[in-house]
């Protein structure tokens, strides 16, 4: 995982940034390639969007499923380029029409 994206995952990460901390650790060191952290995340920004329509939780089962079966996973193959920032991610997954 390139130095950007990490910074940019744990940016919301509440350890404070001058101790160590287990769960930047953790990340730094999984080997999680890019691409797959960023599919991740989009997955939980589905759930909320998923969860908000519903107005109830709706599982991370049913988000995952809709990623695949909805063709979210299909468009992030297609758009998708090393160095994204998640916002430009979320807006063409989510937002443009495809």
């Amino acid at each position: 995982m390139n130095g950007k994206t990490f910074q940019d995952i744990t940016r919301d990460c509440p350890c404070d940034p001058s101790k160590w901390c287990f769960l930047r650790e953790f990340v730094k060191h999984i080997g999680l390639k890019d691409d797959a952290v960023e599919q991740i995340r989009l997955i939980f920004t589905l759930k909320f969007i998923m969860s908000t329509k519903a107005r109830r939780d709706v599982g991370e089962e049913a988000a995952w499923d809709s990623w695949v079966k909805d063709g979210y996973a299909a468009r992030f193959r297609e758009v998708y380029r090393e160095g994204m920032n998640r916002e430009e991610l979320e807006h063409k997954i989510f937002v443009e029409q495809w």
